[in-house]
């Protein structure tokens, strides 16, 4: 997976707030790739909310 664009992506696109909950969260190990597929730049991750023990999914698309 092209790792470093995502990462790019989300710090450019994400606000503070989100980069902070995103830190925290992935840090618990509450996040898990589900899907990548590299030629339409897509990912979905099944995210565990850190507050409520609720999972959810998170896209992102056009990544690159």
């Amino acid at each position: 997976m092209a790792l470093p664009y995502l990462i790019k992506y989300v710090y450019n696109s994400g606000t503070e707030e989100v980069i902070r909950k995103g830190k925290k969260i992935y840090s618990s190990r509450f996040v898990e790739l589900t899907d990548h597929d590299e030629l339409i730049h897509a990912v979905n991750f099944r995210v565990k909310d850190d507050t409520y023990s609720i999972y959810y999914k998170v896209s992102i698309e056009k990544y690159d």
